[in-house]
């Protein structure tokens, strides 16, 4: 059986497709069986999200004598933090892409 149908499975799925352990903690699968669990993986229905999320700039006040390289900026000199303006999301497959937007008010 060629090298590639060793696969690590969670215990379940194993006893699904009538898989056996071997000594380095794997399965080994027969042509039937990779058929098996490739049907088995289309039927769990996972979805991938794709999401952006677009956010303002901080808004920094800064008292110094110079500007350097490695200069510290303290938490007390933000004058605004930096606020989400929209949220956009789409589900794998699907073709409406969703979006949440604030206005100065929200955040």
């Amino acid at each position: 059986m060629p090298r590639n149908n060793r696969r690590r499975l969670k215990p379940s799925i194993a006893l699904k497709l009538g898989c056996k352990l071997n000594k380095s903690n794997r399965y080994r699968l027969s042509d039937k069986q990779l058929k098996k669990l490739h049907e088995l993986s289309q039927g769990i229905g996972i979805k991938r999200l794709f999401f952006d999320i677009e956010t303002s700039r901080m808004t920094l006040q800064i008292k110094a004598f110079s500007i350097k390289y490695e200069q510290r900026i303290s938490y007390k000199d933000i004058v605004e933090d930096s606020k989400i303006i929209c949220i956009s999301w789409k589900w794998e497959g699907e073709d409406k892409v969703h979006n949440l937007r604030w206005d100065k008010d929200h955040c």
